[in-house]
């Protein structure tokens, strides 16, 4: 059973630890290494360590756990205006079990107005995470890299 109260904010040595977890779970994925510039280019940081303290000292990582071990989480970016997903994982042992759908309602809950994400080139789970929500893709990125 999938509980609310297993998803939170997460910060300092855990959030860091998820972070980092996460990049290194994302960057091998096709595209990975493409999106972690683009957040790094939209955030206005240098490198991931900046990036880190971007998005989860500003309290937008959002981590699921079961047991208190981690199943997924969530970087939410943006400001007051506008905020969207900047990457979802779930761990390959917990997917198809409903925990990036929670992870997706506790965000929709916290940021009403949240309507975009990114997603990795190639990436079909991801990509139908967000259509199951009634998302639809609407942009393609290139880069020259």
């Amino acid at each position: 059973m999938i509980v609310a109260s297993s998803v939170r904010v997460v910060a300092g040595s855990e959030g860091e630890a998820l972070f980092f977890a996460a990049l290194a779970e994302l960057t091998p994925h096709r595209g990975g290494r493409a999106l972690l510039v683009d957040w790094i280019r939209t955030e206005h940081v240098q490198n991931e360590v900046e990036l880190y303290l971007c998005l989860v000292k500003g309290q937008r990582l959002v981590a699921y756990f079961e047991d208190n071990e981690l199943v997924g989480c969530v970087a939410v970016s943006g400001d007051d205006q506008h905020w969207f997903i900047a990457g979802i994982f779930v761990l390959e042992l917990h997917r198809r079990r409903g925990y990036g759908s929670a992870l997706m309602a506790h965000c929709r809950a916290t940021w009403p107005d949240l309507k975009d994400a990114w997603a990795l080139p190639g990436d079909g789970p991801t990509k139908s995470l967000y259509e199951s929500m009634g998302w639809k893709a609407r942009q393609l990125t290139m880069s020259a890299e």
